[in-house]
């Protein structure tokens, strides 16, 4: 018996192109980057300064550690007034799972800075170090009151984060689900990725032969999440389908991703089993993509083991991470926002920066600039995170 279909009745973002889900897209489908020179801390003494911040200043009085909560209450106020929840769903059935890498590490960053226990505002910074506080200020955001879950699984954290959604909704345990992650740059972690020589010196290039790292971003990505059939009986409209999802790990290396792609692979195959549909229904890919040398080529091997080598060459598969820089835990929600988009519109997001193709990852990346599709209906959306965390969320249309 084939599972029912999740709904995606609500999505809401911000991203290095702004507030919004809009600002996002038009960012995306206009083939612009919004990739600039770090101003949040100071990187000149790191080979490279490039980073994907979120524009405009805080609001009076908001701490500078604050950032990733301050990100997540925005994209949650949009999902929900997107969504239009009625308040008659009770509250116990309302749950929370939100990804995120860095958790509270600005405030581990201030804890340090300030003297640790010593310091002047110990008691206003411990409470906000967990990892959990993103969770719980959702939870408090929307007066959730069901199961309230962080999901911490590197870059693949919000895509896990939505399966756990998507997961807890076919089994009953819910009736609503507000997922995704948020993250914000930190000095700790762009000086980590620095000393891994992940990080691109000029531009992150997606599967581009001359591809040298990544850049990282920031933001936050949420979706409202209800079973087909509620949504259909509220009349809430359906933006996409979350038919599929999966998750597997690799067990093969802290940072480097498996050569054959073993746990990627997985994932996709058992996203695509949940959907019932095979590789040849799917019309596009948002790949992980970070533009390091492994990693895509790596994606291209996954995908070529999943359709077959003509399918992986002839499926677009593109990267937006060029155009918003790498959000880590946040990525994946951003992403799955792109996909909603595509699917709604008919345009995939272009690989920014891509000239010269490398015969050892041959995908279609639809390079530079949007493309226009008939007739999509599915889309693949992938990530791969530290210590083989893979995930990949099979996304439909709706009208199909």
């Amino acid at each position: 018996m084939p599972l029912e279909p999740i709904a995606i009745t609500g999505c809401g973002a911000v991203s290095a192109f702004g507030n919004g889900v809009e600002a996002l897209w038009a960012g995306l489908a206009g083939g612009r980057s919004a990739v600039g020179r770090v101003t949040r801390f100071d990187a000149s003494s790191l080979y490279t300064q490039l980073a994907a911040e979120v524009p405009g200043p805080l609001p009076p009085g908001t701490p500078e550690e604050e950032r990733a909560v301050l990100y997540l209450r925005r994209a949650v106020a949009e999902a929900l007034a997107d969504a239009r929840v009625p308040e008659s769903v009770p509250r116990e059935r309302v749950s929370v799972a939100i990804g995120t890498t860095l958790g509270g590490m600005a405030w581990g960053e201030a804890y340090y800075r300030e003297g640790g226990a010593g310091g002047p505002r110990v008691g206003e910074i411990l409470p906000r170090l967990h990892y959990h506080v993103l969770a719980q200020e959702t939870a408090q955001l929307t007066n959730a009151e069901g199961e309230v879950t962080t999901v911490s699984a590197a870059c693949a954290s919000s895509l896990n984060a939505l399966s756990h959604a998507c997961l807890r909704l076919r089994a009953g345990r819910d009736d609503v689900a507000i997922a995704g992650g948020a993250d914000a740059l930190s000095a700790f972690v762009y000086s980590g990725f620095c000393s891994l020589l992940a990080l691109a010196p000029d531009a992150a290039r997606p599967f581009d032969r001359r591809r040298k790292g990544l850049v990282l971003g920031e933001g936050a990505g949420v979706l409202v999440l209800e079973r087909l059939s509620d949504a259909r009986r509220r009349g809430a409209r359906v933006r996409a389908l979350v038919t599929g999802c999966g998750t597997a790990g690799d067990a093969h290396h802290l940072t480097g991703p498996h050569k054959e792609g073993e746990g990627l692979l997985l994932a996709m195959r058992r996203a695509l089993a949940q959907g019932e549909q095979v590789p040849d229904g799917v019309g596009y890919v948002n790949a992980h993509g970070t533009s390091t040398p492994f990693n895509d080529r790596m994606e291209y091997v996954a995908l070529s083991r999943l359709g077959g080598a003509d399918w992986a060459r002839r499926v677009p598969v593109s990267s937006t991470k060029a155009a918003t820089g790498h959000a880590l835990g946040a990525a994946g929600a951003i992403e799955t926002i792109a996909c909603v988009r595509a699917l709604e519109t008919g345009v995939l997001p272009p690989s920014l920066n891509f000239e010269v193709p490398d015969p050892e990852c041959p995908v279609d990346p639809v390079p530079n600039e949007a493309r226009e599709v008939r007739g999509l209906r599915a889309a693949l959306n992938l990530a791969a995170g530290f210590g083989g965390q893979n995930a990949a969320l099979l996304l439909e249309r709706a009208a199909a």
